[in-house]
């Protein structure tokens, strides 16, 4: 049975969890969140302004009550406690922050979390919808990836972002290669054609 305390939690919890689900933040209601997210960026700056503060005063953002270890940015606590979840997570082979997806090739992040570093802005689950509705094959070649330890790539236009679809490595670099220039591509199929035999 819950104490009150634990009813009250739940509550506060349950109430958070309803405006993320209609899309709008937590603590500022009427803020819509971006994809992916459980908080606004007013919520993100006033967060880093309270672990600034704490780290200016020699404090843990984690623990406001302890010193941080002299060196690094957070108390011992903090630091066990990362370094065992990243244990756990590496144990069982899933993405750090979204645990139930596998991680990519061995690593602690999911497909999506990997790309978003480089800005692509993959929405949770967008990587395997994208995969299966290519067949596992190459959107250009039509061919699987050939390299055995290397996922089909995102491709994407590098002036909008926009991402377009999975190509393999062999196709993601021949298009890399020519700068994307639909003029080099003509080009290369003349050239072909000419010395066909």
């Amino acid at each position: 049975m819950r104490s009150t305390g634990d009813d009250a939690r739940y509550l506060v919890d349950l109430v958070r969890e309803k405006w993320i689900a209609l899309g709008k933040c937590p603590s500022h209601r009427s803020v819509d969140l971006l994809p992916g997210r459980r908080s606004c960026s007013l919520c993100s700056e006033g967060q880093k302004r309270r672990v600034n503060a704490l780290k200016a005063s020699g404090k843990c953002g984690g623990h406001p009550a302890v010193d941080v270890v002299p060196g690094k940015k957070r108390c011992q606590k903090c630091i066990d406690a990362s370094r065992q979840r990243f244990i756990d997570v590496k144990a069982k082979g899933v993405c750090l922050r979204h645990p139930d997806r596998a991680g990519m090739n061995g690593t602690q992040r999911c497909y999506e979390c990997r790309m978003n570093r480089y800005g692509y802005e993959l929405s949770p689950g967008q990587y395997e919808q994208m995969h299966a509705a290519q067949g596992g094959k190459c959107a250009i070649c039509r061919q699987p990836e050939k390299f055995r330890r290397q996922d089909l790539a995102v491709d994407h236009n590098h002036d909008t972002k926009k991402v377009r679809a999975l190509l393999c490595m062999s196709c993601n670099t021949t298009l890399g290669n020519v700068k994307e220039s639909i003029e080099t591509l003509s080009a290369m199929i003349e050239y072909l054609k000419k010395h066909q035999q």
